[in-house]
């Protein structure tokens, strides 16, 4: 499905313009607000059930971990309806890619199955721009960790499945450029 959430909380890009508004529909749904682990420009929610939460949302004004890793207006702007659900809209393969692997290296610190798999998918399944990639990785002032991310992602595939879906120039781009 288009929203294939492995996660314990489904991460949620908002316009700032409309926080106010998301953050009432959260808790007309019967979400309660956690203040006491609240990030800059990043909002919890969790619902609960019988005392067990049930649901976990982060509301995020911008991609990142203390620091903006995306064009936050360009990821909004290319959103698509999902293919399966007109009512979610999901990320451009572009972003989804730089998302996942910035989550994974920055956030989280690990790289799991699941953020292969995602990775590989988006490379096998859509035509990547990959010049917008690299662009927006190195607007961010990341092109360094971006670079690790491909050797690291493509190793792993390399090892897991005996492939490759990366592209040749881009991870010898890579290898070339990485500190």
């Amino acid at each position: 499905p288009s929203l294939p959430y492995r996660s314990d909380n489904l991460d949620v890009l908002i316009d700032p313009r409309h926080d106010r508004r998301a953050r009432q529909i959260l808790l007309n749904l019967g979400y309660v607000e956690v203040t006491n682990v609240e990030e800059p420009l990043k909002f919890l929610f969790r619902k609960f059930h019988l005392g067990e939460s049930i649901s976990a949302i982060h509301l995020h004004e911008s991609v990142g971990w203390g620091t903006g890793f995306m064009d936050d207006a360009a990821v909004l702007a290319n959103a698509r309806p999902a293919p399966d659900d007109p009512y979610i809209w999901i990320p451009a393969p572009e972003d989804a890619l730089l998302i996942t692997m910035a989550h994974a290296f920055y956030e989280d610190k690990e790289i799991k199955l699941g953020d292969v798999w995602k990775v590989v998918h988006l490379l096998r399944v859509n035509g990547l721009d990959w010049d917008r990639v690299e662009q927006q990785a190195a607007g961010r002032g990341w092109l360094d960790g971006f670079d690790t991310c491909v050797l690291l992602w493509s190793s792993l595939e390399q090892r897991l499945y005996g492939e490759d879906s990366f592209p040749a120039q881009a991870v010898e781009q890579a290898r070339r450029r990485v500190p």
